[in-house]
């Protein structure tokens, strides 16, 4: 899958799955295992019953989703500096994505830039329900390590975004960040949409890694 790209014409799917052992932040810290990562904020909705269609997309509901989770995490926009977006890489879904993005997180003039607009599919490819939780052990990863990874196979933007009007930039090759906060959208078929703020944990993690995501098997 290509999100965000100028080549964009469809998503593949792919097998996966994952898991994250969540505790309360003062338990955690208390405890001997490695924080990673940090829930600030979350939010799920439904836009179904105003979509046109079942598989219908919904900017509104999107952006709905977005201002609760971000409303939640006490975040301001401009600290959210990676967003690891649904990204189908289709030319219906990913606009509209991108639109509700703009408006929740992309002010160019009210924030710092947002140099992390990554989308996992274009490693893995649509990995139906575990789509989320890879997304999520990914920015985990982000934050653990203050690095944003490059997106695989992107070339140039899709003309259909308006990246120079927002703070938005994709991820051309793995760079150094300063990611305080991260977002990650998962998005639905029937119209259900889930949004989730992480921050970096309060202390370096250890040296032993905890997260493991395995390379994308190519048939050819």
């Amino acid at each position: 899958s290509r999100p965000f790209d100028v080549q964009a014409d469809g998503t593949v799917r792919g097998t996966g799955g994952g898991a994250v052992l969540l505790r309360r932040l003062d338990d955690a810290l208390a405890g001997p295992d490695a924080v990673l990562g940090i829930v600030s904020g979350t939010a799920v909705n439904n836009d179904g019953g105003t979509a046109i269609s079942y598989s219908e997309p919904s900017a509104g509901g999107q952006q709905r989703v977005l201002t609760a989770a971000l409303a939640r995490s006490g975040a301001a926009a401009g600290s959210v500096r990676y967003i690891e977006a649904h990204g189908t890489g289709t030319a219906l879904f990913y606009p509209i994505e991108f639109r509700a993005l703009r408006r929740v997180y992309g002010d160019p003039d009210a924030a710092i830039p947002c140099g992390g607009l990554v989308a996992a599919k274009a490693a893995y490819g649509h990995l139906d329900t575990a789509a989320g939780m890879i997304g999520l052990l990914k920015t985990i990863s982000v934050l653990r390590h203050q690095t944003v990874y490059a997106q695989p196979g992107f070339t140039e933007p899709n003309p259909s975004l308006d990246l120079a009007g927002s703070r938005f930039a994709i991820a051309w090759e793995p760079a150094a960040a300063d990611v305080p906060f991260a977002a990650v959208s998962s998005f639905g078929m029937g119209g259900t949409n889930a949004h989730v703020v992480l921050r970096r944990p309060p202390e370096p993690a250890s040296t032993l890694s905890l997260i493991h995501i395995s390379e994308p098997t190519r048939p050819y």
